[in-house]
């Protein structure tokens, strides 16, 4: 299986935001931040699943603000819009959560998570994770990424951003709660049309299984048709968005290939101190760094807790840009997984961090990735997947950054051709992401906590 012209040619042409478009975005065109179904037909959400629910991807924090609108807040509360646990690109949560198949307590089905209410609406009784194209699980969650959120705002990009967002909520799952994992064999098409979801305007990006779930009784099929919501979502405005979107999450290209270690030349080694990170520690604590970065170095630990988490299933490797971390020369490094070692690839070259954008950070992480290499065995749905993978773990990064109580920031703002050249990368590997770490300068904060009294 190989990949169409038509996602290889997106490789090459939205690596980046375009800036010009970001410049002249109408914010009157953009669309709701949560998709809500009739709510006379909402139930509670098990309190076996409502830890995982709010913190992987309830609404947490407030933010006073007029520019983007978000859902019905108790009254009260300043103008502004919610946020969610987890970071996502221009904070559009492009993101929607389903759960299919036993959930606890309530009939076998799929049920979309209300955020706004913290609340499950049944969309379809019967469906289960093998309507998925998942067999063997007794429940699954699924990732799903509406292509209008971002479209308006950053054009061609918005799937790349998708993917990436997908990501970043499957890694936060995942660190939530110890029994879930994702689960990259599964079936897009055969999902969306089980969840009723509009092709080319909402797609199927991830499935993550939960354990411990009594399987329950399964009904010999799906019953009855989808619910809809209360407003439908849109195709993009951008005509490729749908194609490719339609594309990546066609039937079949459920392998992948099993990534190689670089082979580069470096002029020197430094082991790693052990570290065993606890990224529960960080859910809480998480935030975009947006105040910039201090002088202070980080510590060889810090790298060791960051460098275990990020490395993840897909990536063909992580590279950094070391400025300020004792310990360890200012650099550029690549993660040997398998030895838990820095490798030092060579200097960075003068003004490097103002190509970068990186507001000074102390570390700069890549999470890389090669597309080509992927395309003869898992088709066009290898971008989806390998873009997942970094979001994966560029959140992980965030977390047991968090954790150690280091600011962290992710971005796409970088020129892609210019990170190559810098770190060295190899022919065909691609930075998939920026991770930017470092001791915070101070903290911005227009927020306020949210809890059930502040959603309905």
């Amino acid at each position: 299986m190989t990949a169409t012209d038509l996602v290889r040619s997106y490789v090459e042409r939205a690596e980046r935001s375009p800036r010009d478009a970001l410049a002249s975005v109408d914010w009157t065109a953009a669309p709701s931040l949560v998709k809500r179904y009739p709510r006379e037909l909402a139930v509670g959400v098990p309190p076996s699943l409502s830890d995982l629910l709010r913190r992987g991807y309830g609404l947490t924090r407030y933010q006073w603000t007029t520019r983007v609108p978000g859902p019905v807040i108790q009254p009260g509360l300043s103008e502004g819009r919610p946020f969610r646990p987890v970071p996502a690109g221009g904070g559009l949560a492009s993101s929607e959560l389903y759960l299919v198949g036993a959930v606890p307590g309530l009939a076998v089905g799929a049920y979309h998570y209300d955020a706004a209410a913290h609340e499950l609406t049944p969309v379809r009784g019967g469906a289960t994770p093998g309507d998925l194209g998942v067999p063997e699980a007794a429940l699954c969650l699924v990732i799903t990424g509406v292509v209008e959120r971002l479209a308006f705002k950053y054009g061609e990009f918005a799937y790349r951003l998708l993917c990436l967002n997908a990501g970043v909520l499957a890694g936060q799952l995942v660190s939530v709660r110890s029994d879930t994992e994702p689960c990259w064999n599964f079936d897009g098409a055969r999902a969306r049309v089980c969840l009723g979801l509009s092709a080319g305007a909402e797609s199927v990006m991830a499935v993550v299984r939960v354990a411990g779930v009594e399987p329950g009784e399964r009904p010999p099929a799906m019953d009855g048709t989808p619910l809809s919501p209360t407003a439908r979502t849109s195709p993009s405005p951008v005509r490729e968005l749908a194609r490719l979107v339609t594309a990546c999450e066609a039937t079949g290209g459920h392998q992948h290939p099993a990534p190689h270690p670089p082979a580069l030349s470096f002029t020197e080694a430094t082991r790693l101190p052990d570290a065993d990170p606890r990224l529960i520690d960080g859910v809480e604590a998480r935030r975009t760094a947006d105040a910039g970065f201090s002088d202070e170095p980080l510590t060889l630990a810090d790298v060791a807790a960051l460098m275990t988490v990020t490395a993840g299933p897909l990536l063909s490797g992580v590279f950094l840009l070391a400025r300020r971390v004792g310990g360890l020369s200012s650099g550029v490094y690549c993660y040997n997984a398998e030895e838990h070692r820095l490798l030092r690839l060579g200097d960075p070259r003068p003004g490097l961090s103002r190509a970068l954008g990186d507001g000074g950070a102390a570390l700069s992480i890549y999470p890389a990735g090669d597309y080509q290499a992927g395309f003869a065995v898992a088709g066009d749905r290898w971008y989806t997947a390998l873009n997942i993978a970094a979001g994966a773990a560029a959140q992980r990064c965030c977390l047991a950054s968090a954790a150690r109580g280091l600011g962290c920031r992710i971005q796409c703002s970088y020129d892609v051709e210019t990170v190559v050249g810098a770190l060295g990368m190899p022919t065909g590997l691609r930075p998939l992401c920026q991770v930017l770490v470092g001791r915070e300068s101070g903290r911005l904060s227009y927020t306020q906590p949210l809890d059930e009294r502040h959603v309905r």
